[in-house]
């Protein structure tokens, strides 16, 4: 028996999931011809500017409070009666999901850099998700959410910005910034938007912060499957903007009149869940059709002796992946209704995922079968080693907070509920000796292990990562990065002596091997930084991955421009240099061996449909 992970207190017998997730790439027509009408058959997507790109998305939510009728007015907190809105708690699980999978992966092709395709990294998304009730400073006395303007939608931005409780725009990252807002009350659709000029938004010239642009959007939520379908758009319509991506040859043929713009504008007749929630397609030139990204294809590993890489057994295409010291944590890409997505673990060193023999051979098993551990889930992560590895995940609603699965014990185990801390869960890591962090909406971090409660042990952030026995957290201004030893994590400690990390003054991103002593950080100016001062200048890079291998010295593998590069044989490597490790790569997944999944000779998107 395995406990779910979608709410903590159901259990279900563990089965094979029944049908497979067909790829999804639109054709016959490849775009959405009743709805547009293209000059030359197809959407013609511009040329871009070849900016390099660190995307982070930053969600708030805006509700109404003391300013309209009694009993509508705390939408977001208390519910509204006269809504099917869904909750915070499912949007933070959804935007959680969608930023974990291969979702955003055709978005490489519309970067230019000294490599085709260029320089796109995956987004993240920070782990903060704040309610502003009321009128948003500087708005109107009459603002209500079914009554505003964008410049309200811009004004809950700043505020949020202004008082810390957000990160700030900044020259070194592409920040989206993205307001959910409840639906007033059935049968309004038709006036709630109107003074905005519609019910989502996305753009650069609405939104501005001491008189910089912002490029922000908004998704006033109908219902769930209308919220998240346009979230997706929103952010995959924001990526491609940053690199001033247009579409320029169509118009809507609904006698409306209007301009498609947008990679997604073209794509809005049709949609598909991933892991339970809905998502919408966008164009991709490179493929000529419309286009949702399923998986990251099989996991790979180089297990640091030569440049060979293998498949364990049992392998299936990656939604979602995860590496820790234990090994790694994956989901597939098989919808199983509301369960959500399969997952699975492998354990380093063992060569196939935990799972059973299939079908003996002459002298060995000739099909081994991985087994899942348990499914849905937002987001995961794994630590520990050996019989103590163990694997958290955030639930798909994410106010039941995490469950925690025995990994290293194999197939068939349960899930303890740990739930959440006082608030929604926004990001979950477990250090190298089997400590689970987690982050609420304003960014608070809190650990907890197998006993005891949460306890909180530090201010808001903008990031934060398991880095061996510790966690390094990145400020919500992102100028300074610190790390807490989780020695000091204890049963009614509620502090940390954080200690600096890092030697510049600021920081977009941080990417770090849960496990390992190498990490890296993307500065202003779009630079990369390897461990504590190697530059490794305008690069594609977006994974590190990595661990020190005893007498050997240490082992680091970079994804750069989507090709994997390692340094071995170092006792740092900080100076690098790094030699190839023979593989085209979408992802590095960091763990006690180098993890990949990789990409076909030839193919251009590090993805699969």
């Amino acid at each position: 028996m395995t406990r779910l992970l979608v709410a903590a207190s159901v259990l279900v017998a563990l089965s094979a999931s029944s049908a497979p997730a067909f790829a999804f790439r639109a054709s016959n027509p490849s775009y959405c011809t009743s709805e547009v009408t293209c000059t030359g058959g197809t959407p013609n997507a511009t040329s871009n500017n070849g900016h390099t790109q660190h995307p982070e998305v930053v969600i708030l939510f805006w509700q109404d409070g003391s300013n309209v009728a009694a009993g509508r007015g705390h939408q977001w907190e208390t519910g509204n009666a006269l809504s099917n809105d869904p909750t915070r708690s499912y949007l933070i699980g959804s935007s959680v999901s969608l930023m974990n999978t291969a979702y955003f992966g055709s978005l490489q092709q519309y970067g230019i850099g000294d490599y085709y395709p260029g320089f796109v990294g995956r987004p993240r998304l920070a782990p903060i998700a704040p309610i502003v009730t009321g009128i948003p400073k500087n708005s109107g006395s009459g603002t209500t959410t079914s009554s505003f303007f964008l410049d309200d939608v811009s004004n809950v931005i700043v505020q949020e910005i202004e008082a810390g409780a957000v990160p700030p725009p900044s020259g070194g990252d592409d920040v989206i910034y993205l307001v959910f807002l409840p639906q007033a009350s059935p049968g309004t659709r038709s006036t709630l938007c109107n003074g905005a000029g519609g019910c989502s938004y996305l753009g650069d010239n609405g939104c501005t912060y001491n008189g910089e642009r912002l490029n922000c959007a908004y998704v006033v939520a109908d219902d769930a499957s209308q919220a998240t379908h346009q979230f997706s758009r929103k952010v995959a319509d924001a990526m491609a903007a940053y690199e001033d991506v247009t579409l320029d040859n169509c118009t809507y043929s609904d006698g409306l009149g209007g301009t498609p713009t947008q990679i997604s504008d073209v794509c809005q007749c049709f949609t598909e869940n991933q892991n339970t929630f809905a998502v919408g397609p966008y164009w991709s030139s490179e493929d000529g059709a419309c286009v949702i990204p399923e998986s990251w294809g099989n996991l790979y590993e180089n297990q640091n002796d030569g440049n060979d890489w293998f498949t364990p057994a049992g392998s299936f295409p990656i939604r979602q992946g995860y590496g820790g010291g234990g090994g790694v944590v994956a989901t597939n890409a098989i919808e199983d209704g509301s369960l959500g997505n399969g997952v699975y673990f492998y354990q380093d060193g063992n060569e196939g995922w935990d799972g059973h023999c299939a079908r003996q051979g002459l002298h060995a098993c000739a099909t081994w079968v991985a087994d899942p551990i348990g499914y849905g889930g937002a987001e995961f992560a794994a630590g520990g080693g050996g019989a103590s590895a163990i694997v958290a995940g955030m639930t798909l609603d994410t106010s039941h907070g995490v469950n925690v699965y025995p990994a290293g014990m194999g197939t068939g185990q349960s899930w303890t509920a740990y739930g959440a801390p006082n608030d929604d869960v926004t990001s979950v890591n477990v250090t190298q000796d089997g400590w689970v962090v987690v982050t609420d909406t304003r960014g608070i971090p809190y650990y907890r292990r197998s006993t005891g409660g949460w306890q909180s042990f530090g201010g808001p952030g903008d990031q934060f990562i398991a880095f061996g026995n510790g966690i390094i957290g990145l400020t919500v201004s992102r100028d300074a990065m610190y790390f807490c030893p989780s020695s000091q994590f204890a049963a009614g400690t509620t502090g940390c002596s954080w200690q600096p990390f890092g030697n510049f003054d600021y920081c977009t991103r941080m990417i770090g091997g849960p496990d390992v002593g190498h990490w890296l950080c993307s500065v202003a100016g779009n630079t990369n930084y390897f461990g504590d001062g190697y530059n490794l200048g305008e690069t594609g890079l977006f994974d590190v991955a990595g661990y020190q291998n005893g007498s050997a010295g240490g082992y680091a593998a970079l994804n750069l421009e989507y090709g994997a590069f390692a340094c071995t044989g170092h006792s740092d490597c900080y100076n690098g240099p790094f030699s190839s490790l023979k593989a085209t790569v979408g992802r590095l997944i960091p763990g006690g061996n180098v993890y990949a999944t990789t990409c076909a000779g030839g193919q251009l998107m590090c993805d699969r449909y």
